[in-house]
């Protein structure tokens, strides 16, 4: 169950003349979820293997939407939704020779869905249908990478991909037709851990050095879909971080 935060009063004040103001009583109930969700898990040796499912049954989503007049947003319910899809995780730690330590690689698949399963009315969107995507849920994800860790080092490379998602409406909470693309984002990163107090290893310096989205590709994290004057449709978006260099010291004891 999840309860409506303080923004939803926060942004129901509004001041149409000067210092009067009038607050908007949200008139919510509270978001319900059922969450189903079913795994397996099988090891041979240093090889593992996750599978798991799920689904999530929504009553009462939460959905907002903002007056253009009056510039007061307002929360309200959106009727039944559902969350579901797939997870996979592949995962094995091995020896190459003749490279010394040893190396560990993954592999993570998902799969997901999320839909309105009712139709409703929105104030500013007017009718959504059952069957309309949600925002913010990208169908498709893929991580993969590697670990390298030899003597106090550790070496790793990641590729991730963020497959297609829906955008909500700039002005209502509800999804629009409008999509960011998939992107995929490659990150290394080295660190080596120093020992202080030999034999021990009670007290540790780690150096690290993490290099993100190292092809310093140009994408949309997030957006909205919003309408110009003349009725054209287009994407305001934010703009991901470019390429991120990033050192780091840390001090165990």
């Amino acid at each position: 169950m999840k309860l409506p935060d303080i923004s939803s009063y926060y942004n129901s004040i509004e001041y149409p003349n000067g210092p009067n103001s009038v607050v908007v009583q949200p008139q919510l109930k509270p978001e319900h979820v059922d969450d189903y969700e079913l795994g397996v898990r099988f090891h041979a040796g240093s090889f593992g293997v996750e599978v798991n499912a799920y689904k999530e049954n929504f009553r009462d989503t939460f959905i907002s939407s903002t007056n253009l007049a009056t510039n007061l947003t307002l929360y309200q319910n959106g009727g039944s939704s559902v969350y579901q899809g797939f997870e996979a995780q592949f995962t094995d730690e091995f020896e190459v020779a003749p490279v010394p330590g040893r190396l560990s690689a993954y592999l993570n698949l998902a799969r997901n869905q999320a839909r309105f399963t009712s139709s409703f009315n929105s104030d500013y969107a007017g009718a959504v249908l059952a069957g309309t995507p949600l925002a913010g849920v990208p169908e498709n994800l893929v991580s993969a990478g590697a670990v390298w860790k030899f003597d106090g080092w550790r070496a790793s490379a990641e590729g991730r991909f963020i497959g297609r998602q829906y955008l909500d409406q700039a002005n209502s909470g509800t999804p629009s037709s409008a999509t960011i693309g998939g992107h995929a984002v490659l990150g290394l990163a080295v660190s080596r851990a120093l020992a202080l107090d030999a034999p021990s290893t009670s007290r540790t310096l780690r150096l690290g050095l993490n290099v993100d989205n190292v092809l310093d590709r140009r994408y949309l994290n997030t957006g909205f879909s919003e309408t110009n004057i003349v009725g054209s449709t287009y994407i305001r978006g934010i703009y991901a971080a470019p390429r991120t260099i990033a050192g780091s010291v840390a001090y165990t004891f």
